[in-house]
């Protein structure tokens, strides 16, 4: 379940380092009470020259790895629709909140499951809808 560090701040790892490395790190940073702690890549490499390159402390090479990880309390989703869906279960599964972004998913059904389940376990989800 989610939890505060001792300053406060929850601890955010962001999954997707093209849309969550240029839109998503910026918003977290930008609120006094979220801390970026980690990136997650389709590799390790890619993951940690970002988060060289932006101060992050900690890098994963695949998903479930930045999950598992204690060092991370919510998760923000930025990847392709169709991976969506797998992240978003293992999340629930490990009772951290989620941060998506649009579209999420590729079937409506799966998706309302997965909103289900959250809504079961009370864990925070959101969908962001960027308007320009």
């Amino acid at each position: 379940m989610m939890q505060q560090t001792l300053n406060g701040n929850v601890r955010v790892g962001i999954v997707g380092i093209g849309f969550g490395q240029q839109v998503h790190l910026p918003v977290f940073r930008a609120h006094p009470q979220c801390e970026v702690v980690g990136l997650c890549a389709s590799n390790y490499e890619r993951a940690a020259a970002a988060a060289t390159k932006h101060g992050v402390p900690h890098a994963f090479g695949n998903w479930q790895e930045l999950i598992s990880s204690p060092e991370i309390d919510v998760v923000s989703i930025a990847t392709p629709p169709s991976q969506q869906p797998a992240i978003i279960l293992a999340c629930l599964v490990q009772g951290k909140p989620i941060f998506c972004e649009k579209p999420v998913g590729c079937s409506a059904t799966p998706i309302a499951e997965l909103v289900q389940m959250a809504q079961l376990r009370q864990l925070p989800n959101v969908v962001d809808f960027e308007f320009f």
